[in-house]
């Protein structure tokens, strides 16, 4: 049984993945360009070519350095927030992350909109 699941996993690593995101990718910037959205886009996207690369480095980002602001959220004070604003406080509700994900989306030449709607908090 050993043997036989051993040589399964060895056949189905060798398979290459098609659609593969590279979750690395865009983790980490500069420091002196984390305040102005158009910098890091610039210092996130400079070699890439693929549209999907961008948008990964842009995501992976924003996910990796900005936090989620529970007090604003729990206490329900939401306010439209413009993107370096939110590079400047590295805290976010759901329309903060949008906004600069949006806005930096298309610094980089990516169609990108913002879409609204209702949550459901816990």
């Amino acid at each position: 049984m050993y043997r036989l699941l051993l040589s399964f996993l060895c056949a189905v690593s060798s398979i290459p993945a098609i659609a593969q995101i590279d979750s690395a990718l865009g983790i980490t910037a500069p420091k002196e360009v984390t305040r102005d959205h158009k910098q890091l886009t610039g210092s996130l996207c400079d070699g890439l070519v693929d549209e999907r690369d961008k948008a990964n480095a842009i995501y992976n980002w924003i996910t990796h350095n900005i936090k989620y602001d529970i007090k604003t959220f729990e206490n329900g004070s939401f306010k439209s927030v413009k993107p370096d604003q939110v590079l400047k406080s590295r805290l976010a509700v759901c329309d903060g992350y949008a906004v600069l994900f949006t806005a930096m989306c298309r610094e980089a030449g990516l169609k990108a909109v913002n879409v609204e709607g209702y949550a459901k908090d816990w």
